[in-house]
């Protein structure tokens, strides 16, 4: 299962010796998972692991569809802002229409992560393993599984 998440980027109308943008715009969630931690700002870098975080471990599985855990309050309780929460839950929405239409045209032996729960447990278990690989303060996960796939394609296509 992919994982969304949203973050907020500076705008113009910034003096030179301005450290705080006027104006902030949040991005959609492809924008922030096609941002690598190289092009981010630390303060989108520090919003992105919130995001993840969130993804991670306030999404759960009920009748096979996807629902974040928690509601718009805890996002304005961690210093994330309401929209934000607007976006994932749309992706939420946007994620089960897919899954059903997948099943509808597919068939459900067909259709690869049926079992959202276990997928969602999966990702748990991913997350944690880079955690203790990288730790808290390290790239963020989305560099993490771009770094492991490009390993993995290396060694596979014999160019380690």
């Amino acid at each position: 299962m992919a994982l969304f998440a949203i973050l907020i980027v500076g705008c113009a109308n910034q003096n030179e010796d301005s450290t705080i943008p006027e104006t902030m715009v949040p991005l959609q969630l492809p924008e922030l998972l096609m941002l690598s931690d190289e092009m981010a700002t630390p303060e989108q870098l520090d919003m992105k692991k919130k995001l993840e975080r969130i993804f991670i471990y306030k999404t759960e599985a009920r009748d096979n569809r996807m629902y974040l855990s928690v509601g718009s309050d805890y996002f304005v309780e961690n210093g994330i802002p309401v929209e934000y929460y607007n976006m994932m839950q749309a992706q939420c929405d946007a994620n089960n229409a897919f899954m059903e239409e997948c099943v509808k045209n597919l068939g459900e032996n067909d259709v690869d992560c049926t079992d959202l729960a276990a997928n969602i447990e999966q990702n748990k278990k991913d997350y944690e393993e880079y955690l203790a690989t990288v730790g808290k303060d390290g790239i963020s996960y989305q560099e993490y599984r771009r770094k492991r796939c490009e390993e993995k394609y290396k060694e596979v296509m014999g160019l380690k």
